[in-house]
């Protein structure tokens, strides 16, 4: 279960980074491919044991490079 504070994190990471995007004037899709960036930057968590959490980043990075094929 993601925490409320997981959550806001998750939230607040999408809309700073599809504001960025949007300052930088990135296309339409570096925009919405940042705001769905942010939204799954910490999918890790959902797969390890609490104890296990610093290795979050490798996890998420396994699944996105799997998902690229």
């Amino acid at each position: 279960m993601i925490s409320e504070d997981r959550k806001k994190h998750i939230w607040g990471v999408a809309k700073f980074l599809k504001r960025y995007a949007q300052e930088e004037n990135m296309s339409q899709d570096d925009i919405h491919s940042l705001y769905l960036l942010g939204l799954l930057h910490d999918i890790g968590y959902e797969f390890l044991d609490e104890k296990d959490y610093i290795t979050h980043n490798v996890v998420g990075g396994g699944i996105f490079k799997v998902s690229r094929l």
